[in-house]
């Protein structure tokens, strides 16, 4: 892939998302259990906080 634009690539990201939320969960459980808990992984926290120029 050459050079796409950051936000095709997020938005592939995104659209493919979509698709394995629905599904029952595979291999790596922690992210995916989060998000149907409705809670946060250590891994989502921490991006959360290390992004600079917004309330984290």
């Amino acid at each position: 892939m050459t050079m796409r634009s950051r936000r095709a690539r997020t938005r592939k990201m995104r659209k493919s998302m979509k698709r394995t939320k629905a599904r029952k969960p595979t291999k790596p459980t922690g992210m995916s259990r989060a998000y149907k808990q409705g809670g946060t992984t250590a891994t989502a926290v921490s991006r959360k906080h290390s992004r600079p120029g917004r309330a984290a």
